[in-house]
């Protein structure tokens, strides 16, 4: 009975969230990059693309995730990320200039927020998220083997990796499944 609760809680929290609808959104922005030794025109490329990745995280939002392992009360392993929930749809340069070195860019945007509500926390760019590994001691109940695909399924849609048994692993999830 107890593997049949840990398996419906660990299915509940894995329920997937539904989808809002999205509308195109305008935006006018500002990037900045410093002329280096690659000269101007380089320069005024990087801040087109400043203000464009700028335009999507002011229009649709950005999402920070992180994910820290400790072993002995020692971080090992520390990964951060940035996502934009959005598309570039289209922009136009308003004004451009240049000043103390640097290269500025002013567009008016048009962004297209994701439709799918905000990530939950802890996702990661595809594959590059910790490695899990799921082991259990006994043979797994129906139940339990559905809420282990359940976790597998939301853990690689978040961005984490799976490790096979025995391989190296960020995090291993280790389940007594019942005898019962």
């Amino acid at each position: 009975m107890r593997g049949l609760a840990t398996a419906a809680l660990t299915a509940a929290v894995l329920a997937a969230t539904g989808c809002a609808g999205a509308r195109t959104r305008e935006v006018v922005v500002e990037g900045v990059a410093a002329v280096g030794a690659d000269g101007a025109d380089a320069a005024r490329e990087r801040a087109l693309a400043d203000a464009r990745r700028r335009a999507v995280e002011q229009a649709a939002g950005v999402e920070i995730g992180s994910f820290v392992v400790t072993n002995g009360g020692v971080a090992v392993l520390d990964r951060v990320s940035a996502t934009a929930r959005g598309a570039l749809r289209g922009y136009r340069v308003v004004s451009e200039g240049r000043a103390d070195g640097a290269v500025t860019v002013r567009i008016r945007a048009r962004v297209e927020p994701d439709g799918a509500a905000p990530a939950p926390a802890g996702t990661w760019p595809p594959g590059t998220g910790p490695r899990l590994r799921l082991a259990a001691a006994l043979e797994p109940s129906p139940v339990e083997s559905a809420a282990r695909g359940a976790l597998r399924q939301d853990w690689l849609a978040r961005g984490g990796t799976l490790a096979e048994d025995g391989a190296p692993a960020d995090l291993v999830l280790f389940t007594a499944a019942s005898a019962a």
